[in-house]
Order: structure tokens, then C-alpha cells, then sequence
């Protein structure tokens, strides 16, 4: 790195914090953590944006966080100084309001908005909105579409969010707080189990986070125009061996169903992380593939799941799922489930043709329980998506409520993950 007479000596600068940085600088959590524990404060910052220093040699910093922050003016960042006696810090304290809760337009980047913010460090280090350990994960917000079957010149409603309840912070702790790449990553593990879960994230996105933890890993995804969601969770006791330290890494999803297609069902893939390279190999039946990763801090952060109280609970088989979707397929874009204490229905009205299927009176359906009755709508494109995430026999458990979004649950890889997606309603013109 260049030196400057600006830069400061680590024992004399400043340090900063994540929510410090991000109200400076518009960059994600992950690279700020890394930048943290690379650089000595505020000091050493300063001088490397003067300098146009190559960040990218720090481990974790990827292009994009490289060219915002050479984007920045160096004369807006604060000196730093030496470190002396001062008054204690008024300390950080958690707050969970509804203005946490942010619409699509507000938010600030197509990465997602920032949940973390800081104050001026003038203002004497005031609590955040937020920890700080937060900051760069959105609540995902689901766009809800408005429909045009009774009022053609209705447009579509975006950025509305179906709940004011702020997820709780617990949640989003642990695995999704992990920023660096993995120390190591070799497992092995039976072809189609891993190409089940990388079925599922397709649907929705071309490139994802890939997770890796001691005893689990996990995608969360949400599809480019905010409508639907899908957050899997996989328990290494899913792979015939697995060696692991914590991290994440950045997968072409296309590319990895491509190279699983070479294979059969039954096959053994073997997984190989190269640190130094940044590359994973995949090995199946003896033909190796090595996949070049993405770098993470390009790919759109993880949202939040919101925390929905819906009033209906219906639990039916993959089966029933795929006969109504496929009915509704045929005379309209939407397929409707409206619902009492009594019964829940599966519809669908076209120009000409209607659909109907009573979810009390066919085979497959294990339960419904409902509190209410409520009637909410569904783009079909999305449905059968999500249809074709569920693997045959498995058992759908979904949460529905009126005009809000539904969820669905069901297990992959033969039960060893578990799969929640979410999906915006069509709001109905009066």
C-alpha cells in the first residue's frame, strides 16, 4: 500500500464500526467487517482512498465494495486521531419500531436497503435503529400486484408491505451473520439430494450465497421483482461425509444444476473448495468440473422474513398442490384459495372457463384449520414455481390469510432440509 504523510500510525488512529462506515460509505456489512479488521481506523481509510489503494487485496473486499469506496471523497471521511482518555460512550442500545420496516421505495441500492444506521459521531454516538451486526440484511418486503380483471386501467401496486411486525433480530443471528469465506469446504453427498435443493433456488434466482455452517447449510433468496421468496435450511446429515469451517461463498446456480445434470440420481458428488483460488471443484462418476464462485458482496444481500400472523393453516399433499395449480394453469393467469371455518377452496376465473376444487372433499388433504375466512390471489408464473420445487409425495403445509401472502413449508433432499417460500398476493380491484 502507498504511504502518506495523511495516514496514521494503527497505534494512533481511530477505529470505527461497521454502522460508523455505513453512514459514510454505501457498502455492505460483510466487506466492513473485513475492512475492520484489516485497517487500523478512520486514518488508514482516509489515505487509501486518497492513494486509489487496491482494496480487493484485502480478503472478502470484492470489486464493487473496492469501487465505492474509490468512489468516495476522502476529504468526507472524519481524520482520525490519536487514541486518548475520554468519556465513556453512551452504550449501543437495540430498538425493534416499526420504522425499521422499509418499502421498495425506499429502499437504497438494488442490493437492498441498509437496516443499520449510525449518527453523526458529533452527536455523541446515539443508539442506532439497529445493531450495527444487522446493518446490510432487508426485510424482505413483498411487492403485492394489483389486479386488472375487474379494472383494467388499476396499476400495480408496489412497495406495499402485508405487515407492520418487525422480524425479531434472534432470527437473523448465527449462520447469516458470517462473513468471510470458509476456511475449508469438502463434503460428499448423493447426487440427487444436492441437486433438490439447487432446484428449488432456481426457480427463483440465477446466483445465491451458499451458506456453509458446522451442521447445517442455507440459501435465502428473493426474485428480482420482490414477489416471491424461498429460504432452505439443510442439515449436514444430508452428506455422506462433511468437513467444514463457517463461511460463505457465491455459486452460480445454472452453471451447478448444469454440472449435477451430467450425473445420475444416485451418483456420489464430491465438493472441494479451493481457498487460494477461490474455485470449486465438483466431482461426479469421475468426471471433474471446476466452478469458479462468485464473489459474494455482488450478489444481493438475504432479506429478512417478515413475521406474518395468518389465520389459516392447510396441510395437503404435493399431489393435491399440482392438481389445482395445473386446473387454475388452464383458464387464467391467477389461481385463488379462499377460505372459512368450514372449508377452503382452490378457484380460478377465466374470460370464459371457471375452476373450482373443494379442499374438503378431496383425498390428500391431511387438515385445514381456520380461525377466519379470507379470499387472497396468486399469479400463477410463481405457483408454478413453487409447484415445481415440491417433490412428489411430499406433504405442502401452507399459511394463508386474506389478501395477504401465503407460505408454504415442505422438505427437500429427502427430508433432511427444510424449505419455507413466500409469495405475495394480487390485490383484487373493488
Amino acid at each position: 500500500m502507498s504511504t502518506t504523510p495523511a495516514e496514521a500510525d494503527s497505534s494512533t488512529d481511530t477505529p470505527f464500526t461497521i454502522g460508523e462506515l455505513q453512514n459514510h460509505i454505501d457498502i455492505q456489512s460483510s466487506p466492513v467487517g473485513e475492512l475492520i479488521q484489516s485497517l487500523s481506523g478512520w486514518a488508514e481509510l482516509r489515505a487509501g482512498v486518497s492513494n486509489g489503494r487496491d482494496w480487493e487485496e484485502i480478503d472478502g473486499v470484492g470489486p464493487s465494495t473496492a469501487e465505492s469506496l474509490n468512489n468516495t471523497d476522502a476529504e468526507t471521511l472524519p481524520t482520525g486521531g490519536p487514541v486518548g482518555p475520554t468519556e465513556p460512550a453512551e452504550p449501543e442500545v437495540e430498538t425493534e419500531t416499526e420504522d425499521n420496516i422499509e418499502t421498495d421505495d425506499d429502499a437504497e441500492s438494488e442490493d437492498g436497503p441498509e437496516s443499520g444506521s449510525q449518527d453523526d459521531e458529533d452527536e455523541g454516538g446515539k443508539d442506532n435503529e439497529a445493531d450495527s451486526e444487522d446493518a446490510g440484511e432487508e426485510d424482505f418486503e413483498p411487492t403485492v400486484e394489483q389486479s386488472d380483471e375487474d379494472s383494467p386501467d388499476e396499476q400495480e401496486a408496489e412497495g406495499s408491505n402485508p405487515t407492520d411486525e418487525p422480524e425479531d433480530e434472534d432470527e437473523s443471528k448465527g449462520l447469516y451473520d458470517i462473513r468471510n469465506t470458509p476456511a475449508q469446504f469438502e463434503a460428499s453427498i448423493e447426487l440427487s439430494r444436492l441437486k433438490s435443493i439447487f432446484d428449488a433456488v432456481t426457480n427463483l434466482v440465477d446466483e445465491a450465497k451458499f451458506r456453509i455452517g458446522e451442521d447445517r447449510v442455507a440459501i435465502r433468496a428473493v426474485d428480482p421483482a420482490n414477489v416471491g421468496m424461498v429460504d432452505l435450511d439443510m442439515s449436514t446429515r444430508a452428506f455422506q461425509s462433511y468437513q467444514a469451517d463457517p463461511g460463505v461463498i457465491g455459486i452460480n446456480l445454472n452453471r451447478m444444476v448444469d454440472v449435477l445434470s451430467v450425473g445420475d440420481s444416485d451418483d456420489t458428488v464430491h465438493l472441494e473448495l479451493d481457498v487460494a483460488t477461490r474455485k470449486l471443484t465438483v466431482t461426479v462418476d469421475g468426471l471433474e468440473y471446476t466452478l469458479a464462485l462468485i464473489d459474494p458482496d455482488s450478489i444481493r444481500q438475504e432479506p429478512n422474513i417478515p413475521d406474518l400472523q395468518l389465520d389459516t393453516e392447510i396441510k395437503m399433499s404435493s399431489s393435491v398442490l399440482n392438481r389445482g395449480v395445473t386446473a387454475s394453469d388452464m383458464v387464467s393467469d391467477h389461481m385463488g384459495l379462499c377460505y372459512t371455518q368450514d372449508g377452503a377452496t382452490i378457484y380460478a376465473n377465466g374470460d370464459t372457463d371457471d375452476v373450482n376444487l373443494d379442499l374438503t372433499s378431496v383425498d390428500g388433504v391431511e387438515s385445514i384449520k381456520a380461525s377466519g375466512e379470507g379470499d387472497s390471489l396468486f399469479s400463477l408464473d410463481y405457483l408454478k414455481k413453487f409447484d415445481r420445487m415440491v417433490p412428489k409425495d411430499e406433504t405442502v403445509r401452507m399459511e394463508i390469510g386474506d389478501d395477504f401472502p401465503i407460505k408454504m413449508y415442505f422438505g427437500v433432499a429427502d427430508s433432511h432440509a427444510e424449505v419455507e417460500t413466500l409469495l405475495a398476493p394480487r390485490i383484487k380491484a373493488d
